[in-house]
């Protein structure tokens, strides 16, 4: 076990190193939260239509699965 930390002595001291500076000087995050209740109802529509094909593919792909005669798929 010895063996193997001085054979990586430099690799885990760049490692530790690279934790200790990104846990020691975060970065600021430039992100957006948008409050419960507060989106535009023209939004709502718009992420409804837009999410609304890929709900109804994954009905219909459980369907396809859970009808396809595989044992554990039910």
């Amino acid at each position: 076990m010895l063996k193997v930390i001085k054979k990586y002595r430099k690799f885990i001291t760049f490692l530790m190193i690279g934790l200790v500076y990104t846990l020691a000087y975060p970065a600021t995050a430039h992100a957006m939260h948008i409050m419960e209740g507060m989106l535009p109802p023209r939004w709502c529509i718009f992420w409804y239509a837009v999410s609304l094909p890929f709900f109804i593919y994954g009905l219909y792909r459980m369907y396809k699965i859970v009808n396809s005669g595989v044992p554990n798929a039910k």
